[in-house]
């Protein structure tokens, strides 16, 4: 590994670490609150609102057309408006946007949805475009095919911590949350939740109580979704402290300079 620093350093004529790392970063850093916002909504409409499949889909169209439509434009201002700006304009939008999904709760409806839908579009159609620029434009078009490597790289990383880290936060939270509503509304002595009840509550699907009444049935599994709804609010202020990150590494960059500087430290071992 200290072989290949080496000659990241050495070939530092074709190689911006600066903007590599902070690309790369970036790229990581906004995948989880997109990746999230993707997962949990998909949830939250179908489980919580009780929307089927293809009202699912239909709800997140506006987000997913004007994605398509602004994708182009955004590709045409890049060579026009400085690229941080356009970057730090879609990273605003997504925490904007996380920001205003983390608000829902059981009892919310599709109108306090759609406008941050509109902004998760804005998102979707600048960040990946910018960062995939800042990222190749670190080195020279010959150099391409690894840059590209590495963003492919950081997406799957940023797409796997967005579901398994952010899914396992909600899960060693949300029978927490659970009993402490059912406490709140004077209901006690409910058995402790099975591992696989706790996995299903984290996908917003309450727990079954077998003898228990209609009306009980009804209690729990309101419970269940309040329990949901607010873990994934918890869960998606995490993803949200993650963009307000990347955005201050694409305004500021100090991470990317600690990085560079730990990089040369480590290409001087002998």
């Amino acid at each position: 590994s200290v072989t290949i620093f080496r000659a990241l350093r050495l070939s530092g004529k074709w190689l911006d670490i600066r903007k590599t790392s902070s690309g790369l970063l970036i790229v990581i850093l906004a995948l989880v609150g997109l990746g999230g916002a993707y997962f949990f909504m998909a949830l939250y409409l179908q489980r919580v609102l009780g929307l089927s499949a293809l009202e699912t889909g239909a709800a997140i169209l506006p987000q997913t057309i004007l994605a398509a439509l602004a994708a182009p434009i955004v590709g045409r201002l890049l060579g026009r408006v400085p690229l941080h700006a356009v970057l730090i304009f879609g990273l605003a939008a997504e925490l904007i946007a996380l920001l205003g999904f983390s608000r829902l709760d059981a009892a919310s409806g599709y109108s306090e949805i759609w406008p941050f839908l509109i902004l998760m579009g804005l998102a979707v159609s600048t960040v990946p475009v910018a960062t995939t620029e800042l990222v190749l434009s670190a080195a020279p078009q010959e150099r391409g095919s690894l840059m590209s490597g590495l963003q492919m790289t950081a997406i799957n990383l940023g797409t796997l911590l967005s579901i398994a880290a952010l899914g396992a936060f909600v899960a060693s939270i949300v029978s927490t949350r659970y009993f402490d509503i059912l406490n709140r509304s004077g209901i006690t002595g409910i058995p402790d939740l099975s591992t696989a009840e706790v996995a299903d509550l984290a996908q917003a699907i309450p727990p079954a109580q077998e003898g228990a009444s209609v009306v009980m049935g009804e209690v729990l599994s309101k419970a269940g979704l309040e329990a949901f709804s607010s873990s994934m609010s918890s869960a998606l202020l995490v993803a949200s402290g993650c963009v307000l990150l990347a955005l201050v590494v694409a305004s500021f960059g100090p991470l990317s300079t600690v990085f560079r500087r730990g990089l040369g430290m480590i290409t001087n071992v002998r």
